[in-house]
C-alpha cells in the first residue's frame, strides 16, 4: 500500500482507432435486459427505428460503435427515451422548438 504523497512513475499506452465510428453517450440507451444496448434511428421514411449495437471505448461525451451502425444512419442523439419503434418523426436543428425568448 502506498502512503500519501509517494511518488510513482507510470507508463500509459494509447493508440488511435483510424475511422472509429463514435456517437453521443447519451444517444445510447439500455435494453429491458439491463445489459443489451441500442440507439434509435431515423428511416428514409421519418420513422424512428431499435438498432441494437456494440460499444467499444467510451469517454465522458462520445462512445465508439463497433457493430450495428453505419456511417450512414442517422442516429436520434438526445430526447429519444420513450419513442416507441416506428414512431414518425421530425428533424430540426438543434434546439429548435425551444424559445430562447420568450416575447
Amino acid at each position: 500500500m502506498l502512503k500519501a504523497g509517494t511518488p510513482v512513475h507510470a507508463s500509459i499506452t494509447g493508440r488511435t482507432i483510424a475511422n472509429a465510428l463514435k456517437i453521443p453517450s447519451e444517444a445510447v440507451q439500455t435494453g429491458q435486459d439491463g445489459t443489451s444496448k441500442f440507439v434509435m434511428v431515423i428511416a428514409a421514411d421519418s420513422t424512428a427505428h431499435k438498432k441494437a449495437v456494440t460499444l467499444g471505448i467510451q469517454s465522458a461525451d462520445d462512445v465508439q460503435v463497433l457493430s450495428g451502425l453505419s456511417a450512414a444512419d442517422m442516429v436520434i442523439a438526445t430526447g429519444a427515451y420513450g419513442i416507441d419503434d416506428n414512431t414518425k418523426v421530425k428533424v430540426g436543428a438543434a434546439g429548435a422548438g425551444k424559445d430562447a425568448d420568450d416575447k
